[in-house]
């Protein structure tokens, strides 16, 4: 009786042994992987801080003003007459859209075309 009951607790001792082992195993495993994690996270602050500045560098108001002047030199303000009236930009755009309208009510599908 007890040399079974001295088994018994030995294999409860090895299991218990081996259970506390994986679970360490685990743990630094994961540990590792917590770690690359932040040295990831830490690597893209880094970038998206580069980023940013690269932003801010390339958006500044003169230089934006001074890359149009070179490149769209005959670039201006638009004039009065060049900016229509509201209304009447209004009223082209309805008789288009009517119109594109009517001819979508024409259009028949190939089923239906080829019974006729």
């Amino acid at each position: 009786m007890k040399t079974v009951a001295l088994i018994v607790w030995v294999g409860l001792a090895g299991l218990a042994s081996f259970a506390l082992f994986n679970i360490t195993f685990k743990v630094e495993e994961l540990q590792n992987q917590l770690s690359s994690l932040n040295k990831q996270i830490l690597q893209e602050q880094k970038a998206v801080h580069v980023l940013q500045a690269e932003w801010s560098y390339l958006s500044r108001p003169e230089r934006i003003e001074a890359l149009s002047q070179r490149l769209l030199p005959h670039l201006q303000a638009p004039t009065s007459q060049q900016i229509g009236d509201v209304e009447k930009f209004s009223a082209q755009t309805t008789s288009l859209i009517e119109s594109d309208n009517k001819a979508i009510k024409n259009i028949r599908p190939a089923a239906a075309q080829g019974q006729q």
